[in-house]
């Protein structure tokens, strides 16, 4: 484990390039079946980097770029929502809005398809508290990581905690895939082109698939994890800064 007490030179080991290994933190966030390896975990610093590779592409600022349809989408429906509650004088958990934001970008980017959040503001198939018991497992029992493979196996038998959240999770992002992927064999099977709405660029999945299709020991679909979370807690704090210091302007 790192301690770092300057914040300047926090910058050191989360660079690029950095020759710090992960610590066995991680290895609670690692699925106990090694058939469901993730990039995040790894402590490899070569087969990260290796594994990274083919990704890092889809994560250019020209890529990026592209999806601003979907973002403006859901931007526009947040706006919607946030108005209608300021007109009924209505107050609102902020935090939470900016959470059904998160969900839905995040969904739009990847699947050209939101989960819903932004419609009512209601949870979707769990997947919020599906989320936090993900990450609150992994906070925990990383701190003595040889524990995870039975713990992980007790909390998959009793029904709690991560197992059943990172299971949940996985599920409802694999039911998207399959949807997708179904749509595309019937698609090829009819000689026609692969559904797509022509309106909006190709979203994450669209590329990753061909990814895949190009280096498919390489290229695996990852899974969505703690996006959204990370994304409406960063919304979250600048709302609050903005909120609790106003711009001032030029008289």
């Amino acid at each position: 484990m790192y301690s770092i007490q300057s914040p300047e030179l926090a910058k050191t080991p989360y660079a690029i390039n950095s020759k710090f290994a992960k610590t066995d933190w991680y290895d609670a966030w690692r699925h106990p079946d090694p058939r469901k390896w993730t990039l995040f975990p790894e402590r490899d610093l070569a087969r990260h980097a290796d594994t990274r590779k083919p990704f890092q592409s889809l994560y250019s600022m020209s890529s990026l770029v592209n999806y601003e349809p979907f973002v403006d989408e859901c931007t526009a429906l947040f706006s919607g929502q946030l108005t209608k509650y300021a007109d009924r004088g209505e107050a609102i958990e902020i935090g939470h809005w900016f959470q059904c934001y998160a969900f839905d970008v995040i969904g739009n980017i990847t699947f050209s398809q939101r989960f819903g959040f932004l419609d009512s503001g209601d949870d979707v198939a769990n997947l919020p508290k599906a989320l936090a018991s993900v990450l609150c497992y992994g906070a925990l029992v990383g701190i003595d990581g040889k524990w995870h493979p039975l713990v992980f196996k007790i909390s998959t038998w009793l029904g709690l905690g991560d197992a059943t959240g990172r299971n949940n999770l996985m599920q409802y992002v694999s039911d998207r895939i399959e949807e997708r992927e179904d749509k595309r064999s019937k698609a090829e099977v009819a000689g026609e082109d692969a559904p797509s709405d022509r309106s909006k660029p190709a979203d994450f999945l669209d590329r990753l698939t061909l990814a895949n299709k190009q280096e498919p020991e390489k290229v695996r679909i990852p899974r969505v994890r703690d996006g959204p979370v990370q994304y409406h807690r960063r919304e979250r704090y600048h709302c609050h800064q903005l909120v609790s210091h106003p711009l001032l302007s030029d008289p």
